[in-house]
């Protein structure tokens, strides 16, 4: 086709416009755009950075909600791709900033993966560069008004000249990613793991129900779908089919990315497939697991549960995360800012006591574990009874009612911030990176 294009062709294709972007950025050296930056510049940069890890929620949720796309929990694999993207693009566009006219790379290793990735898949081109618009100009908004309250020397020139900057940095990430999106889309129209993957999310989406050719029993069969990610995905899911004696359906989603499902006439648990996978042993690999479900319709709902799952297991260091075990939680972690108000209406009038409630939380994380029993969670704090009936008290007395009353809204917000502690973004970035590429 003649949009695919090899590394020579490549390359040339990016010369005219990195020469342009170059001009530019040595137009405004010359003319004295580029030099206001200064200090300036730098304290707004650090203001932008100490926001983080929340601009980089907020701008993921913005270009979801502003452009049709994929959505927030349907594809997993692709919102944690997206994160990883909008996470890098906010990177390349901040060292822009601190690096000025000097400023010249290539677009991050997330973005290009994003690219490739929503061509293999079939998101259209048109979606993935408004996306990158739509995270750019909230990005600006962003910018200007640290510039506003986090500056006090930023001048009009200067600000016009970070605008400017910022400019050529979607420029490039557009340029950058419509070449690779371009080849991508070339190389998936060929393939046949393409066409089938294109088949199995018509049939999950209930615009297509020819399942012949596919080689798997939907209707009166169980089925448990899989979501699989590292490295030999395919071995590992393929073992496991093997040594449970279940017809398998396999989508390869990315180079270490699948979906599969493993069916058959008996009820296979989760259970079953967790125990074989540990058994195994595999190594840089995690699943993630739906539940049991039967005929069509199970087929489908536990691929949603598996996507569920999925988006809670990139928060954790966890081999496997079944569905059953986080779907209480599945639905917070796919709403940071309403997670984030949960934990803080249930939990922060515990930080009223000397520890900042880090106590409080033991405490209550104890008890619950132990069932109410007492005995059984003094003996994990290691404390006498009597000292915890009074941390249960002082508890109870500042939250203002009994614990059974809120046990469940409790133990909720105490797994939610458990996730969220330690940069929780963070250790999702650095999961997926590691395990989808």
């Amino acid at each position: 086709m003649p949009w695919e294009l090899d590394e020579g062709n490549r390359a040339e294709a990016r010369r005219p416009h990195d020469a342009q972007i170059q001009r530019e950025q040595m137009n405004r050296v010359g003319s004295g755009q580029a030099m206001p930056l200064g200090q300036s510049c730098g304290d707004l940069v650090m203001g932008l950075r100490a926001r983080r890890p929340g601009l980089d929620e907020t701008l993921h949720a913005h270009v979801h909600e502003t452009v049709a796309g994929p959505k927030a929990g349907e594809d997993a694999e692709y919102d944690a791709g997206l994160y990883a993207a909008v996470s890098e693009a906010i990177d390349y566009a901040l060292n822009a900033l601190e690096q000025g006219g000097r400023w010249s790379e290539p677009a991050p290793p997330a973005v290009v993966a994003q690219a490739r990735r929503a061509a293999h898949i079939g998101v259209s081109m048109d979606t993935v560069l408004r996306r990158y618009q739509a995270g750019h100009a909230k990005l600006v908004d962003f910018i200007l008004e640290a510039a506003e309250h986090e500056t006090s020397s930023m001048e009009p020139a200067a600000m016009r000249a970070v605008i400017g900057l910022q400019s050529s940095v979607l420029d490039r990430l557009v340029a950058d990613v419509s070449l690779e999106y371009a080849e991508a889309a070339a190389r998936a129209a060929r393939s046949s793991e393409r066409q089938l993957a294109m088949r199995v999310q018509s049939l999950l989406v209930g615009t297509s129900f020819d399942v012949s050719g596919l080689n798997y029993e939907f209707d009166g069969a169980w089925h448990i779908c899989i979501t699989a990610l590292g490295a030999k995905t395919q071995q590992a899911v393929t073992g496991l089919a093997n040594v449970l004696g279940a017809s398998l359906l396999l989508v390869q989603r990315g180079e270490k990315s699948v979906w599969a499902w493993l069916g058959g006439p008996r009820r296979l648990s989760a259970s079953d497939i967790e125990r074989a996978h540990l058994h195994r042993h595999p190594t840089g690999v995690i699943l993630a697991l739906g539940e049991p479900g039967e005929g069509f319709d199970g087929w489908r709902l536990t691929h949603r549960q598996a996507q569920a799952a999925l988006a809670v297991s990139l928060l954790t260091s966890k081999p496997l995360t079944r569905y059953a075990d986080v779907a209480v939680l599945a639905p917070w972690v796919l709403d940071h800012t309403l997670a984030q108000a949960f934990i803080a209406l249930y939990l922060s009038p515990l930080d009223e006591d000397r520890s900042d409630g880090l106590m409080a939380r033991e405490t209550l994380r104890a008890y619950f574990e132990a069932g109410h029993q007492v005995r059984a969670a003094a003996a994990t704090l290691q404390i006498d009874r009597s000292t915890l009936r009074k941390r249960l008290t002082a508890i109870e007395r500042r939250l203002g009612y009994a614990l059974r009353a809120r046990q469940t809204e409790l133990e909720v917000a105490l797994r939610l911030e458990a996730l969220s502690n330690g940069d929780s973004s963070d250790v999702r970035l650095v999961r997926w990176r590691e395990l989808a590429g």
